[in-house]
């Protein structure tokens, strides 16, 4: 279920309570916890989604709508909010040895790896989309810059929210089918593999990126030669893989990131070290 377009006759955040309640309309005294929590937190979507949170550790939610809901918060909490990415940016612009990012809007939309129409679709105004056609983001990828005197649009907390909330729910059926194939996943290990997959563009890929590494650095050495290695996703042909092995795969691909840039300091590690801290 994707969120509206601001101006339709719900707002966003009465879209979110009709989407609880519609989900779960069998269990009126879970729904009517959530409203409970919701008008406590006021308008606040970061504390809404922690209350929604605190509720679906219970078993009446199903796994995998526990799985996104923590998504959606991990997608807030790691990969942008309203204050630090209501605007175009480039992460790791700082760090040339660890850049691999283009141009990037709200929670992680990354021009290299998401697509202009995707973009829309999740709801990210034209406006917005303009200011990235004008310094040509999906053309020229991660070569594209932004000028330092050039004045950002920025998206309102509502399309920030509206954005957040459809990339979270456009991953239902993913969550699905890796809760299937990974029953021994918890809902919170389930989301951290959505928001790997989400922060990394893929789990393995040809070349090195944040998640296939040279073999070499997973030792902590600093190579860009030799074999290729994608833990999370060799953790994957296990399927009883546990969350225990999933830090065990992020760790190593953490220590692979110190040989460069600002080695612990940089953004590759400190993201990891977010994800690892949230299953540990």
């Amino acid at each position: 279920m994707q969120i509206e377009e601001e101006g339709s006759e719900l707002s966003v955040k009465d879209q979110l309570i009709k989407t609880v309640k519609d989900l779960y309309a069998d269990r009126d005294n879970l729904y009517s916890q959530a409203k409970i929590e919701m008008q406590a937190a006021g308008s606040d979507i970061e504390n809404f989604v922690g209350s929604v949170g605190r509720t679906v550790q219970g078993e009446e939610f199903t796994k995998v709508q526990s799985a996104i809901f923590n998504y959606t918060k991990n997608l807030i909490q790691y990969e942008g909010n309203h204050n630090n990415a209501g605007f175009i940016h480039k992460p790791g612009a700082d760090e040339k040895a660890q850049s691999g990012s283009g141009i990037t809007i709200a929670n992680g939309l990354d021009a290299t790896g998401t697509s202009r129409k995707q973009m829309e679709e999740y709801g990210v105004p034209e406006r917005i989309l303009k200011q990235m056609d004008g310094l040509q983001a999906w053309k020229l990828g991660k070569k594209a810059t932004i000028p330092k005197d050039l004045k950002l649009e920025q998206m309102t907390k509502k399309e920030f929210e509206k954005v957040t909330f459809n990339i979270a729910n456009s991953q239902t059926k993913e969550a699905e089918q890796l809760s299937e194939d990974y029953p021994d996943l918890t809902p919170k290990g389930l989301a951290i593999l959505l928001n790997l997959k989400h922060w990394g563009g893929s789990l393995k890929s040809t070349t090195e990126s944040k998640l296939t590494r040279h073999l070499d650095n997973l030792n902590g050495e600093k190579s860009e030669t030799g074999e290729l290695v994608s833990p999370i996703h060799d953790a994957l042909n296990n399927p009883n893989v546990t969350d225990q092995d999933l830090i065990e795969a992020m760790d190593s691909i953490r220590t692979s990131y110190i040989p460069w840039g600002k080695g612990k300091g940089s953004m590759r590690y400190q993201t990891v070290s977010k994800y690892i801290a949230n299953l540990d």
